[in-house]
């Protein structure tokens, strides 16, 4: 009888190492399929990230570019205009140029 009671227990020891063995297989399998998933969502949150930054960069880069077209057309605009200014009245041009020299000349002597 002590026989049939211990090899009942062996035989219920045999299974319950069965059924845990398959149960942390299942864990591991379901902790890989997590990981793999997790992982992924984060690959797709980086490659979202990255590319808005680029994105942003080239709209910052061609806002820039406006920007020194824009400084580029003031400056070319004040330039035509001052020199429509000086051929229209040269003497004056002259003069004012002569006068701001000796300004500048008695600023730099101080």
């Amino acid at each position: 009888m002590a026989d049939k009671i211990e090899n009942n227990l062996n035989s219920e020891i045999e299974s319950l190492r069965g059924e845990i063995k398959s149960l942390t297989d299942s864990v591991a399998d379901l902790l890989r399929r997590e990981t793999d998933h997790a992982r992924a969502s984060v690959k797709g949150l980086t490659d979202n990230l990255a590319d808005n930054v680029s994105s942003a960069a080239h709209t910052v880069g061609d806002a820039g570019q406006r920007l020194a077209a824009n400084a580029q057309e003031g400056v070319r605009t004040a330039t035509s205009k001052v020199e429509a200014c000086i051929e229209k009245n040269p003497v004056q041009s002259v003069l004012v140029a002569a006068g701001v020299g000796f300004v500048l000349g008695l600023l730099s002597r101080r």
